[in-house]
């Protein structure tokens, strides 16, 4: 252990780029590559303004944004092919695809994307996932859920961290930050190969009130088995009457919108 923590300030001089006195382990993405990306967006949202899984009933669904930064492209776009520019594309929709399916199978509730956006989130307090999600949480949208996706490579032991769902200014809200650890050899051995779909599943759970564990269970909650997509008894039995109560808040909401004044 004492030859780590001496080998550690070696390792952050040699691969790390320290920025406001918070080291990242990549440089973040320059303006152009920024303005490129932002110019491949509103495409990419208009493709992605659809149900997840595409057979939820249109009564079942939570609307969602999902907010995007510069380095989850350059994580997930080939890297030895300069002309591949929409792999992260791919690898966004079918992992939120797969999530999804796995809420819907279960639970009988699906997902809606109503805008995929731009963000460049910044450290701001010793926890960068933490700083990540009070930015998102900030965010103005009609969605009743937000789902930041981030490719920055920081020292930080988070995959991803959640909110649980509150009523704010009149309207659920939902938000959960998970880091894209694709490339990440920093990341903590936890999640390493876990797939960025589990991350996203594990995350929105606890908007419904499931609990992290560390029990070595099948559990998509349990640490250490985040290779699973199932979840718990335990969390299943929380779940579940909370996912019904905010189906039917979402409704009611929908219902009071459309009725003539």
């Amino acid at each position: 252990m004492r030859l780590l923590n001496l080998c550690l300030p070696l390792a952050l001089g040699w691969f790390g780029y320290q920025g406001a006195n918070h080291f990242y382990f990549s440089r973040p993405a320059n303006e152009e590559y920024k303005q490129e990306f932002k110019s491949e967006l509103p495409s990419f949202s208009e493709h992605m303004k659809r149900n997840f899984p595409e057979y939820a009933d249109e009564d079942k669904l939570i609307n969602l944004s999902l907010y995007v930064d510069a380095e989850f492209k350059r994580n997930n776009d080939h890297w030895l092919d300069p002309t591949d520019n929409d792999s992260w594309k791919a690898n966004l929709e079918e992992e939120l695809d797969k999530a999804a399916r796995n809420f819907y199978n279960e639970f009988r509730v699906g997902f809606k994307v109503d805008s995929v956006e731009y963000w460049d989130p910044t450290i701001t307090n010793p926890q960068p996932v933490t700083s990540f999600l009070e930015q998102l949480s900030e965010k103005e949208d009609s969605s009743h859920g937000r789902i930041g996706i981030t490719g920055k490579n920081v020292l930080d032991r988070y995959g991803g961290m959640a909110y649980p769902n509150i009523v704010k200014k009149g309207k659920l809200s939902m938000d959960a930050v998970v880091r894209s650890l694709h490339n990440d050899i920093f990341s903590p051995t936890l999640y390493h190969e876990i797939p960025l779909g589990n991350l996203i599943q594990h995350e929105m759970s606890h908007w419904f009130g499931a609990l992290d564990m560390q029990f070595g269970l099948e559990s998509i909650m349990d640490y250490e088995n985040l290779k699973s997509t199932d979840w718990d008894l335990a969390n299943k039995l929380r779940m579940d009457p909370r996912i019904s109560l905010i189906k039917q808040a979402i409704s009611l909401q929908k219902n009071l919108k459309t009725q003539p004044k």
